[in-house]
């Protein structure tokens, strides 16, 4: 068996979505996580139409409380810093039973983006 890719990974539960593109965790820990490699709109300013359309996309796609398993990849971390993204860890997350991440899913749906738009 090949190893696991380096990372925190656990089973965990999303209790609430606070946008397009961030979580709560309430179990194993309370937790605020990111999404990997996700842009949604922002739910503030010129975007907010279209950030309320991709929060509740994502509200939509887990009907809180979710069951989710969570990968913090390390792999390629050479500091805390390269975890972290405006103060919370980013995380790929999957829904059980669904081999894409969350970020995959929006990105797919065109909730969100791959890369930060500027």
């Amino acid at each position: 068996m090949p190893h696991p890719p380096l990372g925190l990974t656990a089973r965990a539960t999303i209790d609430r979505v606070i946008d397009g593109d961030t979580v709560v965790l309430s179990h194993p820990w309370p937790m605020t996580l990111r999404l990997k490699d996700c842009w949604a709109p922002e739910l503030r300013g010129e975007q907010s139409e279209a950030g309320v359309e991709s929060r509740d996309a994502l509200v939509d796609m887990l009907d809180p409380p979710c069951e989710v398993v969570v990968h913090i990849p390390t792999g390629e971390a050479r500091s805390l810093s390269d975890v972290i993204s405006f103060g919370r860890p980013v995380a790929n997350i999957w829904r059980l039973g669904i081999d894409a991440t969350l970020s995959d899913e929006l990105i797919n749906l065109g909730f969100a983006t791959a890369e930060k738009e500027s």
